[in-house]
């Protein structure tokens, strides 16, 4: 994982966009980094019409060796930020980026569009690539179905004509923007996030500047993203559950909580695997030196970004079903309430059920609590990193993530009937922070699926979880790469495994969710049940809480911009107005 940035020029001198880049990139890439220049000839070796400049930065978490940045063969560059977790044969010895480039080579080497795009329709995981095919000269990139990696694409325009792609955006990107309902400005135009897909521009002898961005090449037939990308269900499991067969309705959820439970450990599995996480014993976060106590501790195998609620306390309790019997798993929870918000509370009572469901397994509780001083400090960093996103929800999620992310805290460890409290401040090492997003777009968690159910019933919760899941690239994956990457850590979301989403898809709705059922019972009911076999009984029973509400942020904040939650609410979140 870490950071890619690509971008045309008819200079061959770094502009300042490029420049400002890099210190970001590196902080999503600590590991290794580097920039290839690429001078495209113009017809029978005239001077060069363009430049393109290559950069990648690299966080280590696969392959033995010391990466290189940019991956290169030949005259060929890969900008890869992302993990392979099946599609494509990986030698874990050279780790993902090299059996990928290897892939692509020999693809875009047969001179077919579609091989490249076949190949990259095969990947399993989260990605975001640009590649540079020196023997057609072509520039190919993207972003996959759910758009879990971060990728901008600045649009050029009138006296800008420049192609840039990268993981976040310069900070000439980010603009004042008020809280009207115009919120338009030169920056948020000519920056975008990229739509999933593979795309492609022929450079050589480029006639005319690049005036857009071509249209995505379409995902082949019947391949994975091409399923995925409508998230749609067969026209039988819609319906309503029968209301004449009891015992048939609990067979079927039995079934389907069995094949969801299943899917969901496969995915978590692959996700906490040695070979994806063999960096971790000498992790490059920075322990100062008041940290000594939490230094002299093994660094932990995964960190969960954990409310304690259903989604984070199944991926605790399947990474602990899936790790070595030495690793330590750290429970990353923030809290923006002097320690008080509804989120410590319920982690702390899902750390002791796990303690007593895993009684073998070391499980370290690291309590971040900030205060809305500290979030307004890091607001012009925070800014960056969200934009193109702008919402003061945005802004709510955004914060809680970043300092969530810097698995920074007091730390208590569960293990079994020990409870041992860390002296000082913890500072978590492990590069891999899994997350549960996808869940309630998927099992219709939100409050919103409630209202939808109620008023359409279920061909209107099928088709609002479908928007949902169609929209996950725009609203919530980027921008949460953005921001958790930005502390040298990389997003897994083993809720949106590929095979876990099929399984889900081919379930009944109502096998999933039921929102006939109360809050706490019905949303989810398929991973609540799960919850429930692997003795997670309290958790499982939890209503779901958004995280900017769970961690109080939302309170703190919306209370000192508009005054109350009502007005906030009034505002419909609003557009975020920064005066800095």
């Amino acid at each position: 994982d870490g950071g890619v940035l690509a971008s045309t020029s008819a200079s061959t001198s770094e502009d300042s966009d490029s420049s400002a880049l890099l210190s970001s990139l590196s902080r999503r890439g600590p590991d290794a980094c580097g920039t290839v220049v690429v001078p495209l000839v113009g017809e029978e070796g005239c001077s060069p019409a363009c430049t393109i400049r290559l950069h990648s930065s690299v966080l280590h978490v696969r392959g033995l060796g010391t990466p290189t940045a940019p991956c290169r063969d030949g005259h060929n560059v890969l900008c890869y930020n992302g993990e392979v977790f099946g599609g494509v044969d990986v030698d874990e010895t050279k780790g993902d980026t090299q059996a990928l480039m290897e892939a692509l080579t020999e693809a875009a080497s047969g001179g077919a569009d579609d091989d490249v795009v076949r190949t990259m329709a095969r990947v399993r995981g989260p990605w975001a690539f640009v590649f540079w095919h020196a023997g057609t000269q072509t520039l190919w990139f993207g972003r996959d179905i759910y758009g879990r990696r971060s990728l901008l694409a600045h649009v050029p325009r009138d006296g800008d004509r420049r192609l840039m792609l990268t993981s976040v955006a310069p900070p000439s990107a980010r603009a004042a923007v008020t809280a009207s309902s115009d919120t338009s400005s030169d920056a948020s135009e000519t920056w975008t996030e990229l739509p999933p897909g593979v795309y492609s521009i022929r450079l050589a002898c480029l006639e005319q500047p690049i005036a857009r961005l071509p249209e995505a090449h379409p995902w082949p037939a019947h391949s994975v993203p091409w399923m995925l990308a409508s998230h749609k269900r067969a026209d039988n499991l819609c319906a309503p559950p029968p209301t004449d067969d009891d015992d048939a309705v609990d067979s079927v959820r039995a079934t389907a909580a069995s094949e969801v439970l299943a899917a969901l450990t496969a995915a978590v599995r692959v996700r906490v695997a040695d070979t994806t996480l063999r960096a971790y014993d000498d992790a490059s976060v920075d322990v100062p030196d008041e940290d000594a106590a939490s230094a002299s501790l093994p660094a932990a195998a995964v960190a969960v970004l954990f409310s304690g609620g259903v989604d984070s306390a199944l991926l605790a309790r399947l990474a602990s079903e899936c790790l070595p019997a030495n690793a330590a798993i750290d429970l990353v929870n923030v809290c923006f309430a002097n320690g008080t918000s509804p989120d410590r509370i319920t982690a702390r009572d899902a750390a002791e059920e796990l303690s007593e469901a895993c009684t073998d397994r070391e499980f370290r509780l690291v309590e971040a609590t900030l205060a809305l001083e500290d979030v307004e400090d890091s607001a012009h960093r925070l800014m960056e990193l969200l934009h193109p996103t702008r919402t003061h929800m945005d802004y709510n999620v955004g914060a809680a993530l970043w300092f969530a992310a810097a698995c920074r805290g007091s730390c208590r460890v569960y293990q079994g009937s020990k409870r041992v409290d860390v002296p000082g401040l913890y500072q978590g090492r492990s590069k891999v922070l899994l997350v549960g997003g996808g869940a309630d777009e998927q099992c219709c968690g939100y409050g919103r699926h409630r209202t939808k159910f109620r008023n359409g019933g279920w061909p209107a919760l099928v088709a609002e979880s479908a928007l949902d899941m169609e929209r996950l690239w725009l609203r919530n994956c980027g921008r949460d790469d953005r921001v958790v990457s930005d502390r040298g850590r990389e997003m897994r979301w083993p809720f949106l495994d590929e095979a876990l989403v099929l399984t889900l898809l081919a379930q009944p709705l109502w096998a999933v969710a039921d929102l006939s059922q109360p809050a706490g019972v019905g949303d989810k009911a398929v991973l609540r049940e799960a919850a429930r076999r692997l003795g997670l009984a309290r958790a499982s029973a939890r209503p779901k809480r958004a995280v900017q509400f769970g961690t109080r942020i939302a309170q703190q904040s919306n209370c000192k911009k508009f005054g109350s939650n009502s007005r906030a609410n009034k505002a419909h979140g609003g557009a975020l107005e920064m005066v800095l």
